[in-house]
């Protein structure tokens, strides 16, 4: 009998608020995943492919109205990152291997030097 996680899981804090919830498929992480504070709040959510976080992933500033989104290969940021203040988008960053290479403040100054970029 296979003993390995398998299907939609969902995990509790102490409390008995959720933590997480999302699937596994043969013990590892995938496709949609939710994480919660241990207030209940939702703190991010993203994809997982095999365990890996993978494409878009959104960070949940509590008690603000702030979030940031990043794209992730390999479990490490790769991609733009886009940083919203009060639902604005007031910053995007590039990453290479979880390393920042390059950063605008400035939409029109991004879009200028990244033409074939769409959000």
């Amino acid at each position: 009998m296979d003993s390995s996680k398998t299907g939609y899981w969902i995990f509790y804090h102490p409390n008995g608020k959720i933590a997480s919830k999302g699937h596994f498929e043969k013990n590892k992480r995938d496709k949609y995943w939710y994480f919660y504070s241990k207030t209940g709040e939702l703190e991010k959510e993203g994809h997982f492919i095999k365990g890996s976080a993978e494409n878009w992933w959104i960070f949940y500033e509590i008690g603000t109205r702030n979030k940031n989104k990043f794209e992730y290969k390999n479990n490490l940021k790769n991609g733009y990152g886009l940083r919203y203040k009060n639902k604005r988008l007031i910053k995007v960053e590039k990453y290479i291997n979880d390393r920042k290479e390059g950063e605008w403040t400035s939409i029109s100054s991004f879009r200028r030097d990244n033409p074939n970029v769409a959000f």
